[in-house]
């Protein structure tokens, strides 16, 4: 499990995984349903707090 840059949430879960392995995942938190990928760049998954 993966922690929500959005909510911090301990369920983020992996929805998603490049073809090419290794690559990139897609990840969706299932308590508010933010949706980021492992290669994004820091200014989108820094803290974004929200309270769900």
């Amino acid at each position: 499990m993966k922690t929500c840059p959005r909510c911090e949430s301990k369920k983020g879960e992996t929805v998603s995984q490049s073809p090419v392995k290794g690559a990139w995942e897609i990840y969706q938190c299932q308590t508010c349903f933010f949706t980021w990928r492992s290669c994004e760049p820091e200014s989108i998954t820094m803290h974004l707090y929200c309270n769900p």
